[in-house]
């Protein structure tokens, strides 16, 4: 059963275990009583369907300023914990539970600011600045394709940037040209897809050569270097793999060197937010952006940015003037 879940996950699952271990000491204490066993499945199971309990402890991380994003998911785990081949627990007062984490979301820690967006637009100018930032002929290749490739492939940043977990690594040899001219990534292992058959990303010649991903991957790979320290396909002229750390580093690079404000706004993640913020704007069905970034929900939703909404909110006014 631990199979099931990233390694990330499992690891914030383990975080709220604790987290609700360190609550039943600290109520125990309070009470003056033994704290009770949480060590099987079926002991955490029995305390988180005690009445209120799980309620009570949302109200004791509360005095940790931790996130409502972040208290949900220790909830996802403490329910993956409890599980069992023999039965599932259900939360008890589920509409409480929801009402606390709204509350969370209002009164707690303030969230960081959201990523911005690096749209088709602002994706334009990046690559038209690359040239004259000083860069090598190499980097120069190197970091367009890594940027349009990024925006149109609306990736994650573990799905085309060097990875720990090897299944997810995109390497040269899950890189194919094919025979009719486009380029097809293999992703053996994503976030919503940790187990099922390998989702492929496909890359067409484009008529706007400036940002063919096909182009792009094709001046890459006539000067990419073999890499001495894994098979990352993205590596640098001395063939090393390229991190998200390396990654945002150069984004914010070529923004400030645009004049970008808030340039520590942006990062790796930005491209995905751009390209689904300009899918919604385009009013591509939902259907069509989930399959574009591989979400498996409407979570697609958390992504779309107040100014592409404007723009899709614009279109349906004028359509409505059309109807008066």
């Amino acid at each position: 059963m631990s199979k099931a879940i990233e390694a990330s996950s499992a690891r914030t699952y383990q975080s709220g275990l604790n987290k609700f271990r360190e609550f039943i000491r600290a109520s125990s204490e309070i009470l003056g009583v033994v704290p009770p066993r949480c060590e099987s499945s079926q002991d955490l199971r029995a305390l988180i369907m005690a009445p209120s309990v799980v309620a009570a402890f949302l109200t004791f991380c509360a005095g940790f300023g931790l996130a409502s994003s972040t208290v949900g998911v220790y909830i996802d785990g403490l329910k993956h914990f409890a599980t069992d081949l023999i039965a599932a627990p259900v939360i008890p007062e589920p509409a409480v539970v929801a009402r606390l984490l709204e509350g969370f979301s209002r009164v707690g820690k303030r969230p960081n600011p959201k990523k911005e967006g690096v749209n088709g637009e602002i994706l334009k100018e990046i690559i038209l600045a690359l040239p004259f930032m000083g860069l090598s002929p190499f980097d120069v290749r190197l970091w367009t394709a890594l940027f349009v490739t990024a925006y149109f492939g609306c990736f994650r940043v573990s799905e085309f940037l060097i990875s720990t977990d090897k299944l997810k690594l995109l390497s040269l040899g899950r890189v194919e040209l094919r025979p009719d001219g486009s380029f097809r990534l293999s992703l053996f292992k994503t976030k919503n897809n940790v187990k099922g058959p390998v989702q492929f990303v496909s890359f067409t010649p484009l008529s706007c050569e400036l940002l063919c991903p096909v182009r792009a991957l094709e001046s890459f790979l006539a000067v990419r270097r073999s890499s001495a320290l894994g098979d990352a396909f993205f590596t640098s002229d001395r063939g090393v793999p390229v991190t998200s750390q390396v990654f945002n580093v150069m984004l914010r690079k070529v923004l400030s060197f645009m004049s970008v404000p808030n340039v520590g706004h942006y990062s790796a993640k930005s491209f995905r937010v751009g390209a689904a913020s300009d899918a919604f704007m385009l009013d591509i069905p939902f259907g069509d952006i989930r399959a574009l970034g591989r979400w498996a929900s409407e979570a697609f939703l958390v992504y779309i940015r107040s100014g592409a909404c404007a723009a899709r909110a614009s279109k349906v006014h004028r359509r409505l003037a059309r109807r008066l």
